[in-house]
């Protein structure tokens, strides 16, 4: 066992005395092995201090007063860890300057980071005091520092706001500095340090700054990534903020920000996708946020640990200590807000800095008018969802480690071998991607690709590159390799059962399979002539138009044929084969787009039913090329060099095939990208592919060579949205079969109505609003696939036809359903009851249902659904029983009673809803005398009276005790 390894497994030993004995068993007389392994144990022990020592605090903390001209320019103050090397400084005239950089004169030695020294200075030409940071000169050597520091400058330098630090000036002679706004205050990791947790109004007023000045660096295409307490300054006597440290920000749209295996940020502040190396987009500032807002309130770091890893750990799968747990009097709002800022998935956190700006806006006025806080709806549904999670989660037996635990832990445990390895000096270097910078961390594991390997049966004999390896049990094996080519071959009884050139990517990830058997050898169909007459091939050998071959062995893919255009919908590794296995010398012609995904689409020409032999042109998104390969048997040839190619996704492209004899020619947009000869593939249909990508095709026919049409359009791929009840379906299934019914879906709680499979996005994977509004035709006996939907918040049958209580059978396992819409149906009140909702349900519309008995609903529909917020019985035969029903509901907000058979003596009963804000009474009875009991209401913003008796006196007096209210009504 290597040193990395030896570590790894003396981690796991908790006993001190077995761990040592553990250690001199493993290394045996190799002291020195064992003596730096320790090391790293002892510094193991110790890195919690790691996440408590931040770069801003060294600045400030380690002020020291001016030396004057007589001084050294090398500075040995006991507070820094090294020696300051100022030699770069020129002469100055001025008794109390430390030297001259340019026309700054330099006053004091603020404090010194980890790759940077920042000083006071004078602009000589502007007259302002700046703050000067500047690289150390042992770094400025370094590209990859050198890039960094700019990098931060230029990512600053791009936000002009009120709460970011501003940059006034960047150069890189004699030495990389940057002159930037001079902040006189202190950071907000200080402030807590002596004033221990704030009150909740200036929390607010905090957050606000923060928020803001995430926004606009979130405007400018930023993202922070190393939001925390010691990178917020406070301005003395204003403490406005001052956002600083953008040495880890990112533009949107930068590549790095989408590479796996990336951690970048500071362990107690990070995100989980930050955490686990993932994508990450402005959503991850607002996690850190969420972190500062709860220290501010708490005043500890919300995922503490003794050690990096168990931080990390906990940042991906724990919850956090209750803030009421910490201070008792942490109103409910604001730990709702906190909530939603550490979703642990992206897409349950608020969708912008701006969002959460003007939400803490919202409260802090709330305060300061009433003292009483009331989140928005779609605030307060967010939190309800995340609690109910977590109430599910909670509720999960514990399962024993999985394999992907494991490796995650491992990755983890990598982590922190290197940072350890880096503060001991082990020779670890900047060359393999890996920097450290105060307390934040900058971790790369994209040196090598995977290569996995997954075999039931230990008797097979697998080399690679000739070399054997030794493979222990019937499980997967993983290696990690340097990128290139490699000859993969596996054998059982000296018969070779697959072989194939396997491509390794840096981060990239190979799979090969292999079968327990050698796969029978296909006969041979002998001879074929190049030339083969059109009449004796195209459209009719196939009439039926089927596939020859769909999908893959473990996923069907999931086409969809829109408009002429056919799609892919989903990532995956999907073919579809079809045409006529004859066809040898023809022209293909189509048009692809990439919608999504990182790796681009497929084509297969002169290919066997089985895929076995075939010519296979691609791109590959990865690599910023496209390839020309074969396969023979089942073995996959490199033809020729891969060409230089960028492939753009939701860019439409024109792909051009020409096979002619052994001639092979392949073009996009006109220009030829391969034109080789190879004789070993003489015939073959067509296939179409798609790599971990959504794609899109159209205009795709074969021509044969003198121009004969051979096949246009594509082929009968099976619908895959007619499916069985008893079919395992996923949400992203479920949502592409509602479409396909007529339906509109909302997916991840977006908001945003989808109609077409082509607006369902690849990441689009929780269904969570259903709408079958005004489908009469629909039979609801095809809604039986949604028996297996456990997402569905809101849920629309408003003039649906046939809808009764067996259709809303179909949806009981929605336990977390917000919104009902059983206008114009026929479900009974029984019906509602089976779907167990009566905690989560807040809205239910029961309008339009002359027909069908109401009454049951008006009597009961308040123990039933005792939560509604709102209700709406309009167009229906209700009386004064509805508003006695309404009254009973103390938290509606919204009720809707139009074209009703209501009276002006029924409205006494609204007197009691505190809540009401908002009232349609519209083509009702209602006169002045009915609308006088809504003074008493005091949150009416909107009232709908139009074709009533209502008169101007009876608005206007209404207006003098409710100012603020709309009122709609027929002005005579």
């Amino acid at each position: 066992m290597n040193e990395h390894d030896l570590f790894l497994a003396a981690m796991e030993i908790e006993d001190p005395l077995k761990r040592d004995i553990f250690l001199k068993d493993s290394c045996g007389e190799n002291d020195s092995l064992k003596h730096r392994v320790q090391q790293l144990l002892d510094e193991h022990e110790r890195a919690g201090d790691f996440l408590e020592k931040p770069v801003l605090d060294q600045l400030f903390e380690n002020k020291r007063p001016p030396a004057s001209l007589n001084e050294q320019t090398h500075l040995d103050n006991s507070k820094f860890q090294y020696e300051i090397d100022l030699s770069f400084l020129s002469p100055s005239t001025h008794a109390n300057s430390l030297g001259r950089l340019t026309h700054y004169e330099i006053h004091e030695v603020i404090g010194r980071g980890g790759c940077g020294v920042v000083l006071k200075a004078f602009d000589e030409k502007l007259h302002r005091v700046v703050a000067i940071k500047l690289m150390l000169s042992e770094l400025s050597l370094t590209s990859p520092a050198r890039k960094r520091f700019l990098r931060e400058a230029r990512a600053t330098a791009a936000i002009r706001h009120q709460n970011v630090v501003s940059i006034y000036a960047v150069e890189e002679q004699p030495i990389p500095f940057l002159a930037m706004e001079f902040i006189d205050g202190k950071t907000l990791q200080q402030k807590l340090r002596e004033t221990g947790p704030l009150p909740i109004p200036e929390i607010l007023k905090l957050g606000i700054q923060i928020a803001d000045g995430l926004a606009a660096a979130h405007r400018s295409g930023l993202i922070h990534r190393d939001i925390k307490p010691a990178n917020i300054l406070l301005e003395a006597g204003t403490e406005q903020v001052k956002l600083t440290d953008f040495g880890l920000a990112r533009t949107a749209d930068d590549a790095s920000l989408t590479q796996s295996g990336v951690i970048a940020g500071t362990p107690l502040y990070m995100s989980p996708e930050q955490a686990r190396g993932t994508t990450i987009d402005e959503r991850t500032d607002l996690f850190s946020l969420g972190s500062v807002l709860y220290e501010i309130c708490s005043g500890r770091a919300p995922f503490r640990a003794p050690t990096t890893m168990a931080v990390l750990q906990r940042v991906m799968k724990d919850q956090s200590r209750g803030l009421k747990e910490i201070i008792p009097e942490t109103p409910d709002w604001f730990v709702d807000i906190i909530l939603i800022l550490h979703a642990k998935d992206p897409n349950y956190r608020f969708r912008s800095a701006r969002e959460v700006s003007e939400l803490l806006t919202r409260c802090l006025k709330q305060i300061e008018l009433t003292g009483n806080i009331t989140l928005p709806d779609n605030v307060q549904k967010m939190a309800l969802q995340l609690k109910a999670q977590q109430e599910n989660s909670e509720n999960t037996p514990v399962q024993t480690t999985t394999s992907k635990e494991r490796s995650l832990s491992l990755s983890l445990s990598n982590t922190i071998v290197l940072l350890l390895l880096a503060a001991l000096g082990f020779g670890l270097s900047e060359s393999i991607g890996y920097s450290k910078i105060g307390q934040t961390v900058v971790q790369f594991f994209n040196t090598s690709g995977t290569l996995i390997i997954e075999t039931s049966d230990p008797s097979i004999s697998i080399s690679i590159d000739g070399e054997l390896l030794q493979i222990a049990s019937n499980d997967k094996v993983q290696l990690k390799m340097r990128p290139g080519q490699y000859q993969f071959k596996a054998s059982k009884d000296g018969q070779i059962i697959k072989q194939e050139l396997v491509t390794i990517t840096r981060n990239g990830q190979q799979v090969v399979r292999v079968p327990k058997e050698a796969t029978t050898q296909r006969p041979d169909p002998g001879p074929i002539p190049w030339k083969i007459k059109a009449d004796t091939v195209g459209l009719q050998a196939y009439p039926d138009r089927k596939p020859l071959f769909l999908g893959t062995d473990d996923w069907r893919g999931d086409y969809q044929l829109v408009d002429g255009e056919l799609i892919q919908a989903s990532l995956g590794n999907s073919s579809v084969v079809f045409g006529n296995l004859n066809w040898s010398d023809f022209h293909c012609s189509f048009e692809t787009k990439t919608l999504q995904g990182p790796e681009s689409f497929h084509h297969f020409f002169r290919c066997s039913a089985d895929k076995k032999d075939m010519y296979w042109f691609y791109f590959m998104g990865s690599s910023k090329k496209a390839y020309l390969v074969k396969y023979k048997d089942g073995v996959k040839f490199i033809m020729c060099d891969p060409v230089e190619f960028v492939f753009q996704k939701n860019q439409w492209y024109k792909i051009d095939i020409n096979a002619n004899g052994p001639n092979l020619k392949v073009s996009v947009d006109g220009k030829v990208l391969f034109d080789v000869s190879d004789d070993s593939i003489s015939r073959g249909a067509l296939g179409l592919n798609t790599y971990y990508t959504a794609a899109m095709i159209r205009n795709l026919t074969v021509r044969s060579l003198d121009g004969k049409l051979l096949w246009e359009g594509f082929p009968e791929i099976p619908d895959l949205h007619v499916v069985n009840s008893d079919e395992s379906m996923t949400d992203r299934q479920l949502a592409e079969y509602a479409i396909s019914l007529g339906g509109t879906v909302v997916m991840n709680y977006s908001g945003q109505p989808i109609k077409t499979f082509k607006d369902l996005k690849i990441d689009d994977g929780i269904l969570t609003d259903l709408d079958f509004n005004n489908r009469p035709r629909l039979d609801p006996k095809a809604l039986s696939p949604f028996q297996q939907s456990r997402n569905i918040r809101s849920l629309m049958f408003d003039f649906m036809g046939g809808v009764d209580d067996t259709t809303l059978s179909h949806f009981v396992n929605n336990h977390h359903l917000n919104h009902l819409g059983l206008g114009g149906t026929r479900v009974t009140l029984a019906g509602l009851k089976q779907l167990n909702c009566q905690q989560s349900l807040r809205s239910i519309w029961l309008r339009s249902r002359h027909k069908y008995n109401t009454d049951e609903f008006v009597e009961q529909l308040p123990e039933v659904l005792p939560r509604l917020t709102a209700l709406d019985f309009g167009y229906s035969n209700v009386d004064d029983k509805a508003l006695v029903c309404a009254s009973k509901l103390q938290n509606l907000n919204t009720l809707y009673l139009y074209e009703t058979h209501i009276t002006d003596d029924g409205m006494k009963h609204l007197v009691s809803l505190a809540h009401l804000e908002n009232l349609n009474i519209s083509s009702t009875d209602i006169t002045d005398k009915g609308i006088v009991f809504l003074k008493s209401c005091p949150r009416l913003v909107s009232l709908n009276v139009k074709k009533t008796k209502v008169t101007q006196a009876g608005i206007d007096e209404l207006l003098t005790a409710l100012p603020k209210c709309k009122i709609e009504w027929d002005e005579k």
